[in-house]
């Protein structure tokens, strides 16, 4: 009830800003390994963005025609430059140092190989966002097709975007998503940040916001002009493969935002186990005015939320879904703490 009535309330009053004209260069940066088939629908799209200086693709070491195609790009339009990774290790943190060096200043524009910009005006509203700031965070929800595993994915994306904005509009930036996610070179440079944590293979976004972002550096854009859409994964392997390898991540994170995100997902689990302790010890009735307490106290922030980040059909299951995620928070807690392999 607190994180939904205090912590998010600020993010169901905030309204999306203005488009204004920020003269700086853009640069747009994306980091691919085996991605021909999304690069040749991704480059166009990227080109012509309203507001841009230059492409820079990262092929990292890709064993499909990536790079053939990334040269043959390149050498019909000056906007785009071809980079090829100078060495090879644990996830895309090296692409994206290498990627950084050759862009000398202004705003930085990540996106990945396999997302879409909403609109032409997508670089356009990001940089607008970026004349006060050094970092902005966006927002790349999935796209919406058939099924349970795609109903959850998006929700579960824009639960997790409604924690990292809100606590950005709170003046506590813990993480963002390397899908939309604007830098001023100036303050990330080389990517020297991202030396910390090599032996990752995720944490190029997240732990990057984490040891970058302050409350006087950092704001957000949510204007739907401004998304940019992912491929949602289709089996639920792939899925658990990359929470996994996510979640590695946040025993990184400031002990501060470790303890609200602990507080966040702990209160969630808590309160369906007090609730089936309470029914089988008598109490049920106790439990489910419990329940609606809180299912009323909280629904309406969580509606104008999902409404507003393109969730508004979830709702009508959320009966089950705030269930789900209790039981998905308890799961990937386990999860954390057991070894799995590195990879891209």
């Amino acid at each position: 009830m607190y994180f939904w009535n205090i912590m998010f309330r600020k993010l169901v009053l905030y309204n999306e800003t203005t488009l204004t004209t920020n003269n700086e260069q853009l640069s747009i940066l994306v980091c691919a390994k085996n991605e021909c088939e999304n690069l040749t629908e991704l480059i166009p799209l990227l080109l012509n963005q309203k507001k841009l200086s230059k492409l820079i693709v990262v092929d990292d070491f890709s064993e499909d025609n990536s790079l053939e195609l990334l040269k043959v790009s390149a050498s019909k339009t000056q906007n785009l430059q071809v980079v090829s990774c100078s060495k090879s290790i644990k996830g895309k943190k090296q692409a994206l140092m290498d990627g950084l060096s050759n862009i000398k200043e202004g705003l930085i524009l990540l996106t990945d190989a396999d997302c879409r910009p909403a609109s032409k005006d997508w670089s356009s509203y990001m940089a607008s966002s970026a004349l006060n700031y050094d970092i902005v965070l966006g927002f790349s929800p999935y796209k919406k097709t058939n099924g349970f595993l795609n109903r959850w994915i998006r929700y579960e994306a824009i639960l997790t975007a409604i924690q990292y904005l809100s606590f950005a509009l709170n003046g506590k930036p813990y993480m963002g998503v390397g899908r939309n996610l604007l830098y001023r070179k100036s303050l990330i440079n080389r990517g020297e940040a991202l030396l910390k944590n090599l032996n990752l293979s995720s944490g190029d976004d997240d732990l990057m916001i984490n040891q970058l972002a302050t409350s006087k550096n950092c704001t957000i854009q949510i204007d739907p002009k401004a998304w940019t859409y992912s491929d949602p994964h289709k089996n639920w392997k792939s899925y658990f493969n990359q929470k996994r390898r996510h979640l590695t991540t946040a025993s990184n994170y400031k002990f501060s935002h470790q303890m609200l995100l602990l507080l966040f997902s702990a209160s969630w689990i808590l309160f369906y186990f007090f609730l089936i302790l309470l029914s089988v010890n008598g109490f049920l009735w106790l439990g489910i005015c419990l329940y609606f307490i809180r299912f009323f106290s909280t629904f309406q922030m969580a509606k104008n939320l999902f409404s507003k980040l393109g969730g508004k059909d979830c709702l009508s299951h959320w009966w089950y879904l705030d269930l789900f995620t209790a039981i998905y928070f308890l799961i990937f807690s386990i999860f954390t703490i057991i070894p799995q392999r590195n990879s891209w």
